[in-house]
């Protein structure tokens, strides 16, 4: 596949998939010298290991960036990055070490100003809840 795209001329490859596909596109594509001017995948290049893996290869591959709980984002919902997890984390899963993905965070945020402005009486409910 890499091969006829080449052939294409392609200037930007779009990859989805996980951090090992990822990888392996940049390996490939270096290995058969495919000269892409740009090179995007939904995983991979916000990873630590993607770099680690890849070294120099890994530069100039973009990729999404994902919210992970690392992340130091402030928000009006919850202030912090960390008060979201805490929050989340005592809520679903107490004394526990897992901790919420990018998708729960992105469903509460499509939630939460649902919630907040019908909590079910039709008053306006201030502060951050996870239902």
């Amino acid at each position: 596949m890499l091969l006829k795209i080449k052939a294409l001329n392609t200037d930007v490859l779009i990859g989805t998939g996980y951090l090992d596909d990822a990888i392996l596109a940049v390996r490939q594509s270096k290995d058969q010298r495919v000269d892409f001017k740009a090179m995007v995948f939904t995983t991979g290049p916000e990873l630590e290991d993607f770099t680690k893996n890849l070294g120099k290869d890994a530069d100039y591959a973009y990729g999404v960036a994902w919210w992970m709980p690392e992340a130091n984002f402030k928000c009006p919902v919850f202030g912090t990055t960390q008060a979201y997890v805490g929050i989340y984390s005592k809520k679903f899963v107490p004394g526990s070490p897992i901790r919420p993905l990018q998708q729960a965070r992105e469903a509460f945020s499509c939630n939460s100003p649902l919630k907040r402005q019908n909590p079910g009486n039709g008053q306006s409910q201030g502060g951050p809840e996870l239902l």
